[in-house]
């Protein structure tokens, strides 16, 4: 792949391995507001968007912030509760993430995960020391596919969108970093099916390595 001065990396299904966690996550959550469960690729469809867009559309609209915010924290508990046993990273991040910083290149997260979650689970991994900056709903107006969380991270860096790159598993993600004038990179580890989707990323990454700047 080409170089790039800035790295925008997505958290969850990208450089984090939490599918199975947010899955088990949403299915306590159903039992304990004794709803059923839409299936599991519907579910698994909503990642990368905030928990907070994410629950209503698994639970059903218009049943009010109460309710949604009851629903929010069963699903939050069992994930706080469980993460060290589910939660993962891919095949050469760490050591992916490692070359570009010793290259001098500035590395960020844009996710719509909350800080929190989002630091607990870096520094589980080993990963917060490689990251700059880190964009989170609590930092935006609007998140993603909305192209604020980018261009915010942009700023923060002090990189040009045509030295900058957006990566990520999920339609959010490349529809961020298009909106935001970025190349978008999509990473085949995260498990989504891109093949339905009405955008297309620049570059598709079968391993980390493929992120690597080719000359560097």
């Amino acid at each position: 792949m080409k170089s790039y001065a800035a790295y925008l990396f997505d958290a969850d299904g990208t450089i984090i391995d939490t599918r199975e966690m947010i899955y088990q996550s949403f299915v306590r959550m159903g039992e304990a507001m004794k709803m059923e469960m839409p299936p599991r690729d519907f579910i698994e469809a909503t990642i990368g968007l905030p928990v907070t867009v994410q629950v209503p559309l698994i639970l059903g609209e218009g049943k009010g912030e109460e309710y949604y915010a009851r629903a929010r924290n069963a699903y939050s508990d069992h994930m706080m509760a469980n993460y060290r046993e589910l939660l993962g990273t891919f095949p050469g991040v760490r050591e992916g993430l490692a070359k570009l910083a010793e290259n001098g290149k500035k590395l960020a997260v844009v996710t719509s995960r909350r800080r929190q979650s989002l630091d607990i689970f870096l520094d589980a991994l080993d990963l917060n020391r490689y990251f700059s900056l880190k964009v989170t709903p609590e930092d935006t107006v609007r998140s993603k596919p909305d192209p604020e969380p980018a261009l915010l991270a942009m700023r923060l860096l002090g990189s040009y969108p045509e030295e900058t790159v957006f990566i990520g598993d999920a339609e959010f993600d490349i529809r961020c970093g298009r909106a935001a004038g970025i190349d978008a990179v999509l990473v085949a580890w995260g498990g989504m099916d891109p093949s339905g989707w009405p955008i297309r990323p620049d570059f598709t990454a079968r391993h980390f390595s493929d992120l690597l700047p080719e000359t560097e």
